[in-house]
């Protein structure tokens, strides 16, 4: 393999094959640090086994000199009633060759069960988002390369345009002057060429690479904010794309599981599939914002409510209040018939208190209305 200092010289920023495949082993490796899988044993490579289910769509664990290896290998013979493959063969050059049985000799996992009928993987989606992530990046290396060249200038001779060039390498350097002839200045010509909209269109190429890299994470369940449109959801769209990143997530949590716990009963291991808690962590994260929100939606009604307290006077809550609890404790008397009708009278009597309350309550209100009323009146008659 080449060094890195030879690995250099191959392409640059503007070399597409080299923007590929960066971009492609970036999402590979983003995309299984996603999983974990627990308890494997020392002879299968964490790394690979994920990889090979993204990339390929399946894998097949099987033994070899009683050691346990997840290894790739070409599906055939005879399907099932399903169509799916039944036989896998492994060509290894390390442990040698073998013919894989699902279910007797060895297991097949997959990425997903569509992959057990139509394998491949996330490797479409990778290779799709890569392109045009490559492609993307090099746009962006040009628009910045075209926001150095502002004009160039035309001469008549070659002695002018030394003499021109002359003049903007001391403007470069700080040189705060330059004296030249004026027929010569006459025959230089400066014609601009960057593009007005330069600026704008660097803004707008990155926030495309960031949709692009969002939109990726979104179709395999992981949830990325889309930048570009953020501002414009609602609580509804909000809680059913997490719905559905949910779902995706589950999707690919629950076909590997499924396929190690076979494994597990096969060879008595005890493999595990688990979320990153990175992820977790940012679930929970939204599900506690969303409680946060609802309660200060809840103070903010309060607040707002036209029946607030506040502005009614000290003295008439307190005289309510005093009638409100003389009512309750009423309440609570015994059920005698001897003092049903006292009882009723008492009841009806403070009713009507209350119900006086609340109308002192209204004209308090009503009198403070007109009273600004008349004082605005009186304010625009000293206007006029």
């Amino acid at each position: 393999m080449n060094s890195w200092k030879d690995r250099i010289a191959e392409g640059g920023v503007c070399d597409f094959a080299t923007n590929y495949n960066f971009y492609c082993k970036w999402l590979l490796s983003k995309t299984a640090s996603c999983i974990y899988l627990k308890n494997l044993p020392d002879t299968i490579d964490e790394f690979y086994t994920k990889s090979e289910l993204i990339m390929n769509g399946f894998v097949c664990v099987t033994d070899f000199s009683k050691n346990l290896y997840s290894l790739t290998g070409a599906p055939g013979g005879q399907p099932d009633e399903y169509y799916k493959p039944t036989i896998y063969t492994i060509a290894n050059p390390i442990l040698g060759s073998k013919v894989v049985t699902d279910g007797e000799n060895g297991v097949i996992i997959y990425n997903t069960p569509l992959d057990a009928y139509m394998p491949g993987g996330l490797f479409g989606l990778i290779s799709q988002t890569a392109t045009m992530l490559a492609d993307n990046v090099i746009s962006i290396n040009c628009c910045q390369i075209n926001t150095r060249v502002t004009a160039v200038f035309t001469a008549d001779s070659e002695g002018q345009a030394v003499a021109g060039e002359m003049v903007l390498r001391d403007m470069y350097r700080g040189k705060p002057f330059k004296v030249m002839r004026s027929d010569l200045i006459e025959k230089i010509n400066v014609n601009p060429i960057a593009a007005a909209g330069t600026s704008q269109s660097i803004t707008e190429l990155i926030e495309l690479n960031n949709y692009i890299i969002a939109n990726y994470f979104q179709s395999i369940g992981v949830k990325s904010n889309n930048i570009r449109k953020k501002e414009h959801l609602i609580n509804r769209e909000v809680d059913a794309q997490n719905d559905y990143l949910q779902i995706s997530l589950f999707e690919i949590l629950t076909a590997w599981q499924k396929g190690f716990d076979k494994v597990n009963e096969m060879y008595g291991t005890d493999i595990r599939v688990e979320l990153n808690p990175a992820l977790l962590d940012i679930i929970e994260g939204d599900e506690d914002d969303d409680s946060a929100d609802t309660n200060d939606n809840m103070d903010t009604a309060d607040n707002n409510n036209p029946d607030s307290t506040e502005n009614i006077p000290d003295e008439l809550q307190q005289d309510g209040a005093q009638v409100i609890d003389n009512i309750n404790d009423n309440g609570d008397t015994d059920d005698d018939s001897s003092n049903v009708d006292s009882v009723t009278d008492e009841i009806e009597t403070q009713t009507e208190e209350v119900e006086n309350i609340v109308d002192m309550i209204n004209d308090t209100k009503g009198d403070d209305t007109d009273a600004d009323e008349t004082e605005q009146d009186r304010e625009r008659d000293d206007m006029e």
